[in-house]
């Protein structure tokens, strides 16, 4: 009877352990522990390496645009440019990640990563 007893105070204090442990994690403003990784941190990570695909590739080190590609079509001098992404506010920045362009690929980004990775590019304008 005393090993079931001790089994049962044993259940207890883990299951105690463990909604104090997820209350803990419920309560945080962030994604991102500052133990692991600061939001700076994170947003520069996001920036650099989404999914595989760097946003800095196509939209320069800062968010600030450069020019992809230049060539001749029929005669025509053709110039492929991603935009200046510093000035968008957060909606307009979150429907353009959420729509499909024709040359930026999607990223399929959480409304955390979102918001983290426009605090980013925010604070480098």
């Amino acid at each position: 009877m005393i090993r079931y007893c001790c089994a049962f105070m044993l259940c207890i204090v883990c299951f105690q352990y463990i909604y104090a442990f997820d209350q803990e994690a419920d309560t945080k403003d962030s994604i991102i522990s500052e133990q692991f990784m600061t939001e700076e941190e994170y947003g520069k990570y996001l920036y650099q390496e989404p999914r595989g695909i760097s946003c800095k590739k196509c939209h320069g080190e800062y968010g600030k645009g450069k020019q992809l590609v230049s060539y001749t079509h029929r005669g025509k001098e053709i110039e492929i440019e991603a935009p200046d992404i510093t000035g968008l506010d957060l909606q307009r920045f979150t429907e353009a990640l959420r729509k499909t362009h024709a040359v930026m690929p999607k990223y399929y980004l959480t409304d955390s990563e979102i918001h983290v990775l426009y605090k980013y590019i925010r604070t480098h304008e």
